[in-house]
């Protein structure tokens, strides 16, 4: 854990000029909150998946903060999930098919990024019906360790779904791995409670909060 302190850093929106450093840092913070950079081949491949695409698409949904060292963490959603990945489908993703060849759906001839480049050509989110009503949004939020231990996180991730709600949504939801425990154990800090999804894959677990 790094020396700074809580004045060393400030919270902010997000705009087209943090797309590089966010990148970075959704790199940096992939592999269950650790580097992923040693399995991967592309630096921007998470990037493209997690993060550009929000602040891109939902820019009053983006949120990060500043350190002594530069961008430090942030945080994006979506207000309706279903519209979000509709936008993805049509307007984001078909640039990025261009220029990112498919790996194909051979998992056996995969290698380092191949498994994201074939969710660029496949992209299947995971939103059931019985998230719709209820908890229509969602977000992602990832903070290097400079940051962390601060209070920020909870502040960012409060600042979008204050942000949300005060929008009309009536709730969020976000994916976390199953053995991912310091995740889980923040989202349930900021007052996130695991959802019953059966359908989902073993590996994974939904946490969500309603706003009203």
């Amino acid at each position: 854990m790094s020396a700074f302190g809580r004045d060393d850093f400030q919270l902010r929106k997000a705009d087209l000029a943090d797309l590089p450093a966010v990148y970075r840092i959704c790199m940096l913070t992939g592999d269950l909150g650790k580097d992923a950079t040693p399995q991967n081949d592309d630096p921007d491949i998470l990037g493209h998946l997690y993060v550009g695409n929000y602040i891109v698409m939902e820019p009053d949904l983006a949120f990060l903060i500043d350190g002594p060292n530069g961008v430090a963490g942030y945080v994006v959603g979506a207000r309706d999930s279903a519209v979000f990945y509709d936008r993805m489908e049509k307007e984001w993703l078909p640039p990025l098919r261009r220029r990112i060849a498919d790996p194909g759906p051979d998992k056996a001839l995969w290698r380092l990024s191949d498994s994201k480049r074939r969710q660029v050509h496949d992209f299947m989110p995971y939103y059931p019906l019985a998230l719709a009503e209820a908890y229509p949004s969602h977000g992602h939020i990832d903070l290097l360790p400079e940051a962390q231990g601060h209070g920020w996180g909870r502040r960012l991730l409060e600042t979008l779904m204050e942000t949300l709600a005060a929008g009309g949504s009536p709730g969020i939801h976000l994916g976390v791995a199953r053995d991912n425990l310091p995740a889980l154990a923040f989202y349930r800090k900021v007052g996130l409670i695991a959802l019953q999804t059966p359908d989902l894959d073993p590996g994974g677990v939904i946490m969500a909060k309603r706003f009203r």
